[in-house]
């Protein structure tokens, strides 16, 4: 691996890219290439439980798997994601249900300045049926302090990037804050922002199935996954799924007023139970 000043001195070329240019990623994707970046990466075993979101823009219940998984319109995929191309579909999920909305509605988070006075959302359960390698990238230094549940899945950053590169521990270590500290930012407002931890996913899918990353929306609980689409069709199965209502109460606030839960889900079909109100 390069010296430390070396690595220093190809971290700031990218900080000089000015992100709005054309070639902008592609410049990027190369000084990562030409940095040859070790990656820690850690097989989470199977029987993990995963939830991805998506808002609904009617009323009308999703009753296909694929409705709330990973997206199929690729020519709909127009802009730079956090560790998604233009016309390229990644399974964005997370541990944790609540974080999970959170991630998915800006609305709901007090984000948004849009006025409207009902959300809905749906949440789709999956568990893991096979052991899935991952690209772990969460080396800030807020992330190392604060993410329980890193180490809850028996994942202690420092001690598993040492065990994997004990002689480039500390080159690997500043690398990885950099680009964990990309991951970190918030890029919603910025059409381009998302090029250099776009690229840096780039790179990780490439020996791994996806990554992992902590959530910055619940103040780092839980951890956000995002997974290539082959491996969600062949290693994980819908067991689950629920639509929430939230309404408006006070500026930019929300609250969950009703909800129902699946019956049953068969051969990728979503059967709902009745809608439950929950007196809020």
């Amino acid at each position: 691996m390069a010296e430390l000043e070396t690595i220093r001195n190809q971290l700031s070329r990218i900080n000089g890219i000015n992100l709005n240019e054309n070639s902008a990623y592609e410049r990027i994707r190369k000084v990562i290439e030409e940095l040859g970046i070790a990656i820690p990466s850690y097989v989470f075993p199977n029987g993990i439980n995963l939830f991805r979101c998506r808002e609904h823009e009617n009323e009308n219940d999703f009753t296909n798997e694929s409705d709330i998984s990973y997206r199929r319109d690729i020519d709909g995929i127009t802009e730079f994601g956090r560790a998604n191309e233009p016309h390229q579909s990644i399974f964005y999920c997370g541990d944790v249900r609540p974080t999970s909305i959170l991630e998915t509605s800006q609305i709901v988070r007090g984000e948004s300045n849009i006025n409207i006075d009902k959300i809905i959302i749906t949440t789709g359960h999956w568990i893991t049926e096979a052991p899935l390698k991952l690209a772990v990238i969460a080396h800030s230094q807020e992330a190392r302090e604060r993410n329980d549940l890193i180490n809850s899945h028996g994942v202690n950053i420092d001690e598993l990037t040492k065990e994997l590169f004990p002689d480039d521990f500390i080159k690997i270590l500043e690398t990885l804050k950099y680009f964990s500290n990309a991951f970190a930012k918030n890029r919603n407002r910025l059409k381009n922002g998302y090029k250099i931890s776009c690229a840096f996913a780039h790179f990780a899918y490439m020996s791994n199935d996806g990554i992992v990353y902590p959530s910055l929306q619940r103040n780092y609980e839980g951890l956000n996954f995002a997974l290539k689409p082959e491996i969600v069709d062949n290693n994980l199965r819908l067991i689950a799924a629920k639509k929430d209502t939230f309404h408006k109460r006070r500026h930019k606030e929300y609250v969950n007023t009703e909800y129902k839960d699946t019956l049953s889900v068969n051969n990728e079909s979503i059967l709902w139970g009745p809608v439950i109100n929950t007196g809020a």
